[in-house]
């Protein structure tokens, strides 16, 4: 859930706790069960029309998110660690 995924990357979390995340993707392809981040400001364009279940995010780029995001300091480092964590889920 977003819940422990907030928990797990120290982030805080703006929206449904509950919410189901099954994977990780592009901002371009990540569906609704799917979470996504944004590192780089050249994305920024990717962000308004993603329909990703949530984003990693800075404080910076959270108020233009359209969906739930994690907010934290570093995104990449968040997604990385995440990453780890749903391949340590598939061995």
């Amino acid at each position: 859930t977003l819940g422990e995924i907030a928990r797990l990357v120290n982030a805080e979390l703006r929206g449904d706790a509950s919410h189901l995340i099954d994977g990780i993707a592009t901002l371009q392809t990540a569906t609704a069960n799917q979470i996504s981040f944004i590192a780089n400001p050249v994305y920024k364009k990717y962000l308004p029309l993603t329909k990703a279940g949530a984003v990693l995010v800075d404080s910076k780029m959270a108020s233009e998110c359209p969906v739930a995001c994690l907010v934290v300091a570093k995104p990449y480092e968040a997604y990385a660690q995440l990453s780890a964590h749903f391949v340590k889920q598939l061995v």
